[in-house]
């Protein structure tokens, strides 16, 4: 009931004072203030302190923006009695953290700040007062960096990661910029406004950069404690419900909240009142903490902390429409739990020395002797010697310069006799055949993500002590299959894998079992499992997390006793603990992409990429001599030293880790030192990878992936196209339904042809149309053979550097239309540049080249009409396209560079401006439209669509892998989302099995399958079922 009194209040005073603003989301400054102040009553806008140029700088791109995973939400129970109103000001008093407001200055490090506060207040609400203190946002900002880990630092991140690395790194002190409170203060001064009576200097032209990460205390004041013992860590970190009684009910038990929204221009002009956005366009995402609720005069709110200082808003907080998910803040909230006990013990655990090979050691604090084994499939296996010191000898080796040569790792460990402690959980598969077991891989219609088999190791008899076979990685890339010597087979899962195994009775080809499936994850046991020949077809399947390999990882070997170690692979002589590569081996990897990644540069700058399950962490490491080696572990730093012929540290969280005199034509040797209480206390591996050889604290791989030569001069292009490189190989490996490869076009120019996210959304109710179901639908079907008289159907466009896709796919559909409901009559290309120039008013389209609604184009057509307008090439028409191709050659044509920002949108003109001289009149060249609706997302629905009026326009998200696109059934594998996108959909079919839509793109004929694409059918890939729209043609109207 308050929701409908909350939006008759809004709407009763909006009808009362003004009517609707035609332009109210293009209105700014005065007449912005005046129009929200008008239109509703309950808040108020005004003018800020803060120059309005400032406030873009603290918002993130919308791309951090999304919804949280499934895996990421804990169920809340709802509390059973949740108050009207509640404030944990008035809760937790005591805690210093809870009435803090800071101030991110011109940063985009909102993400952090909401996290450092939120953390601050649970960690003392939880310690009951006995932890009362500021954790820092810049220990945030600054060192939890990179693709899929936080972000971007100064130009936004995700808020759920900050959380994620506060578990996994802890965060010490840290106050203002003002204070210098604590270990690691705020490093930005605020600008652009006077606080407290200190005017600060006018905020600069461009965003603050990023500061660096450094992992000491960087306070002004002298911090009593070190940077590594003053560090707080989390227990958990998770999404909340969307609901608002799970939102309150999390907020009561444990105290504040992050969450992110979209902010609108009004936001900016908040001074008191409710806020509901009113007017104005979307200029970014935002974070920010949530700390109460309460009711207005009727309205329900939310009461939030923002970090743009006390002199905005109400000093400094804010009030927000509560239970309407207002501009997306109810669906991102995100929590965690402090770690106490892990707090506690950095004052009293014994300390644990790492002394590198030149005797310089770092005291540890935080040692726990029960983290510290090696894991591995056959069970835990904890290090004893008498001896305080232990020394490990790393050596490295080198063939030859080329794009992808391997360094092999050998590590051997004198004095130590390992021994089994216990099993780890991962238990074993028996396969049982009548003569032979053999196993393959299958490829179902929808297993199109077979990821990280090298995860499942087969043996050849009845246990997992048996001859190894090879893994699934390896069944999968040789395309064989693996054959028993006797009735048995074993099959060990290390972690859980993507992909459908097939056990069959060699020679009696039978299929064998009747088991469907296994699950087992890094945080659950795999269950016993036992296959016979008594069943009948089955698969044996298993489900990953997001890891991936591209090389044959494992090779069976027996030990001789000592410890032989590469990549995390161990043996000893008894029992394959892991399988790995001894030195001998020939078949060594030639690139990974797992747990760990490490790049290795000869000269210059290298780009390091590495990523952990669903998280990865990209960094760029300057390394000033050829032939450097850079080991970094996800979501930390290194530091590259210049000593000898190879230095590189990485100070990685714990422990201090340093390669020393290597030479490529030679080897590098590392000396190190654990112990504790005379025991040594060294690795422990949180899940046996086969590509980390790691601690809790630390992980060390120094392997070579990539190695570029010294006469190449690093540039952005040089990185850029290293990271293209890993993707498209990624993809190419992880899958076989489709190719990826390198573009002609920039990969700059992506980003300018896609729009906002914001534009890409589920339709309102009252726009989808039902469509009758056709009484029998072909398994294929392309417009192009059905109505190859339409000049429009083959036309492939070229939207440039301009996010025009919205415009141009409906322009290509509505012409197809047009021509087929005429019977081929009206056979012409309809303007793309006529909607996307003059599709303003009342059916305001968006922002022309920055994205527009799909669905408003429809309508803009049946409105207004559409004039006729080829490619900018051809001039054909009233209003041809009149931004050139830019950054390719096409058909014998090089077309200039692409300038650095996007094309400004076009001027509105009602005449026609083509170069040619065309007969007709701007008002006369009109073609309109009776209907525009959208179409549902069910497949039958939208095919009997096409097969009865046409082609349609669609809707969907795009991801760094789509720009790679060059042939097969595209379905996305791996890269961040980049934005949304439109195309027209003219068919349908299936492919070996894998069914898909017929799209067609508007990059122009050198990209993808010459312009078009093919995109998996079923499954809303991407969201391109559930935002489909469509019109027909009104031919009688044509003037």
């Amino acid at each position: 009931m308050w929701k409908l009194s909350a939006l008759l209040l809004v709407a009763s005073a909006s009808a009362v004072v003004l009517p609707a603003h035609r332009e109210a989301p293009e209105l700014t400054g005065q007449a912005l203030i005046d129009y929200v102040n008008s239109a509703q009553k309950l808040w108020t806008a005004g003018h800020q302190v803060i120059p309005k140029e400032k406030i873009t700088k603290k918002l993130m791109d919308v791309k951090y923006l999304v919804p949280h995973k499934d895996e990421d939400i804990v169920a809340t129970e709802v509390a059973d009695a949740i108050p009207d109103s509640f404030d944990a000001r008035d809760k937790w008093s005591n805690c210093v953290s809870i009435n803090n407001i800071r101030d991110q200055s011109d940063c985009g490090s909102c993400w952090a700040f909401a996290a450092a506060e939120a953390i601050s207040d649970r960690t003392c609400i939880a310690s009951n007062g006995a932890v009362n203190t500021l954790l820092s946002s810049q220990d945030l900002l600054s060192c939890c960096v990179g693709v899929l880990s936080c972000g971007n630092g100064c130009e936004g991140g995700y808020p759920i990661q900050a959380w994620k690395w506060w578990v996994k790194h802890g965060l010490v002190t840290g106050g203002s910029y003002e204070s210098q409170f604590g270990c690691k203060p705020y490093s930005i001064a605020p600008c652009g406004q006077t606080v407290n009576g200190v005017t600060w200097p006018k905020c600069p032209e461009d965003t603050e950069p990023t500061p660096k990460c450094v992992e000491a205390c960087t306070s002004n004041n002298t911090y009593p404690t070190g940077y590594l013992q003053d560090k707080h860590f989390g227990a958990t970190a998770y999404g909340v419900g969307k609901k608002v009684e799970q939102i309150q009910t999390e907020i009561l038990a444990h105290g504040p909240v992050e969450v992110a929204f979209t902010v609108y221009e009004d936001f900016y002009q908040y001074k008191t009142g409710v806020y509901v956005h009113t007017a104005g366009k979307s200029l970014g995402g935002h974070a920010v903490k949530i700390l109460g609720w309460g009711v207005d005069n009727g309205t329900p709110y939310w009461l939030v902390a923002n970090s743009w200082n006390v002199n905005w808003g109400e000093k400094g907080y804010f009030r927000i429409i509560r239970g309407l998910n207002e501009c997306g803040i109810e669906h991102s909230a995100v929590a965690g739990l402090p770690d106490l006990d892990l707090y506690c013990k950095n004052d009293i655990a014994k300390p644990v020395l790492i002394t590198d090979q030149l005797q310089r050691t770092e005291r540890v604090a935080n040692a726990d002797e029960q983290r510290f084994y090696f894991i591995a499939p056959g069970g835990k296996i904890k290090l004893n010697t008498n001896d305080e010191r232990v020394q490990f000898g790393f050596s490295l080796y080198w063939q030859q310069y080329t794009d992808a040569q391997p360094v092999q790792l050998n590590v051997s460990l004198s004095d130590i006799q390992p021994t089994v402690l216990e099993r780890n959980g991962m238990k074993p598969a028996l396969v049982k055949a009548d003569t032979k077991v053999s196993a393959t891989i299958l490829f179902p219609v929808y297993n199109y993500l077979i990821q990280n088999l090298r995860t499942l190791i087969f043996f050849d008899g009845d246990s997992w002590n048996s001859t190894s076979l090879g893994t699934g990685l390896q069944l999968l890339q040789g395309n064989t299959q693996f054959v028993s010597s006797g009735s048995y087979m074993t099959v060990l899962p290390l972690e859980s894998s993507f992909g459908q195994i097939v056990f069959q009775d060699y020679e009696h080809t039978k299929d064998i079992a009747s088991f469907q499936g296994l699950k087992c994850t890094l945080y659950s046991r795999c269950e016993d499992l036992k296959l016979d020949a008594g069943g009948g077809p089955a698969a044996f399947q298993l489900y990953t997390q997001d890891i991936f390999s591209v090389a044959n990882i494992l090779k069976g070997i027996e030990g001789t006793g000592k410890l032989d170690v590469y990549i995390g692979g161990v043996t000893v002589n008894k029992t394959n603990l892991i399988s790995s590569y001894s030195t001998e081996s020939k078949n060594l990897p030639q690139e990974f992409l797992g747990t760990f990644k490490t790049l290795i540069l000869t000269n210059g700058t290298a780009s390091i990429l590495m990523s952990e399950f669903s998280k990865s962490f990209e960094e760029t490491v300057s390394l000033p001599r050829k032939g450097f080696i850079a080991s970094m572990e996800y979501g930390s730093r290194s530091t590259s030293q210049d000593s000898h012929s190879v230095v590189t540290s990485g100070i990685i969280a714990k422990f201090s880790i340093s390669i020393r005199d290597a030479d490529l034509s030679g080897y590098a040797t590392l000396d190190m030192n654990g112990y504790k209480n005379n025991t040594l206390v060294f690795a422990r591996s949180q899940a046996p990878h086969f590509t980390s050889f790691s601690t809790t604290m630390w992980k060390l791989v120094t392997l070579l992936f990539l190695t570029l030569l010294s006469t190449v001069t690093p540039t952005d292009f040089l990185q850029q196209r290293l990271q293209t490189e890993l993707l498209i190989n990624q993809v190419n490996s992880a899958q076989q339904l489709w190719t990826a490869g390198h573009q002609d076009a920039p990969k700059e120019r992506i980003m300018k042809y896609l729009m906002k996210a914001e534009h890409v959304k589920p339709h309102r109710e009252e726009d989808v149309a039902q469509v009758d179901v056709a009484d029998a639908i072909p398994d294929h079907y392309d417009v192009r053979d059905h109505f190859s008289q339409c000049i429009s159907v083959n036309n492939i466009r070229d939207q440039s550097h301009c996010g025009s896709c919205w415009a141009v796919a409906a322009a290509e559909a509505i012409s197809d239309r047009t021509c087929i409901a005429s019977n081929g009559v009206v056979n012409t290309l309809l303007s793309a540049e006529d909607i996307l120039t003059c599709c303003i008013g009342e059916y305001y389209c968006g922002d022309g080249c920055e994205g527009g609604y799909p669905i408003q184009a429809w309508k803009y057509w049946v409105k207004n009409g559409l004039v006729t307008g080829g490619s900018y090439e051809s001039q054909f028409g009233c209003k041809p396209y009149s931004i050139a191709p830019c950054g390719q050659t096409v058909n014998g044509v090089t077309w200039p560079k692409c300038p650095n920002s996007d094309a400004d949108t076009p001027k509105c003109v009602d005449h026609c401006t083509s170069n040619s001289s065309y007969p007709i009149p701007y008002e006369k060249d009109k073609h309109y439209g009776a209907t525009a609706y959208a179409v549902s997302r069910k497949v039958d629905q939208i095919q009997s669509e096409i097969l009865k009026n046409g082609p349609v326009e669609v809707g969907f998200t795009v991801y760094a892998d789509f720009y790679q696109y060059k042939s097969g059934v595209y379905v996305h594998v791996a890269g961040p989302e980049l934005g949304g996108h439109a195309v027209k959909l003219l068919g349908w079919g299936v492919d070996n099995g894998t069914p898909y839509w017929l799209a067609a793109n508007s990059w122009n004929t050198n990209w993808g399958e010459n312009g078009y694409f093919r995109i998996l059918r079923g499954v809303n890939e991407c969201g391109i079922e559930s935002q489909v729209v469509a019109g027909i043609p009104d031919l009688e109207r044509h003037n």
